[in-house]
């Protein structure tokens, strides 16, 4: 495990009762809070949950816990952002996140099971397919084909949309990442 001067350390939210600055390292996930942040770091964090930045004072990082991640936080992926019609449609930034409890461990999937998964991946990726349209795009399809989408793609769907009612949202090019994060969860 790196030493703490070898994170890159990535503000994401604040911790309100404990009125930390919330950060993951960029590079190996784990976990850390700025503990004593100024009333101007403070403010500027607020923005942090739709916009993470770089924090550069790793000798102030306190780190939390170094496995699990409650979010991914990543570098900002080529890709579209999401349809004209997304009532979400932001520039994002450098860095975006998602909350890892969207991804879970679940039985094993077939090889079968993990090669659709990743074709539907691409398929997000280079659409313009949102978290928040995500959900209702696979049962649209699943309607007008008759056919039986993946269980596990349906309750991957499902945990997205409950995240979404909360005002989660992500990019598509997100939205495939975590389902590729998904099938290596998954392929145990």
């Amino acid at each position: 495990m790196p030493t703490n001067h070898d994170h890159e350390w990535i503000v994401f939210s604040c911790a309100l009762s404990e009125v930390w600055l919330m950060l993951q390292c960029i590079v190996c996930g784990a976990m850390g809070t700025v503990d004593d942040p100024t009333k101007e770091e403070w403010n500027e964090a607020s923005y942090s949950p739709v916009k993470p930045y770089i924090w550069s004072d790793n000798s102030r990082v306190t780190i939390r816990d170094e496995t699990a991640p409650k979010f991914y936080v990543v570098r900002r992926q080529m890709g579209e952002n999401c349809g004209l019609d997304c009532p979400y449609r932001t520039d994002v930034g450098e860095y975006e996140r998602f909350p890892g409890e969207i991804i879970h461990k679940t039985r094993k999937l077939t090889a079968e099971e993990q090669k659709e998964f990743l074709a539907f991946a691409d398929f997000v990726e280079d659409s313009d397919v949102c978290s928040l349209f995500l959900p209702a795009f696979i049962e649209g399809c699943q309607q007008h084909t008759g056919g039986e989408s993946l269980w596990a793609l349906r309750q991957l769907a499902q945990h997205i949309d409950a995240f979404g009612r909360k005002g989660l949202h992500f990019r598509p090019a997100i939205a495939a990442m975590l389902l590729r994060e998904f099938v290596r969860i998954n392929s145990y």
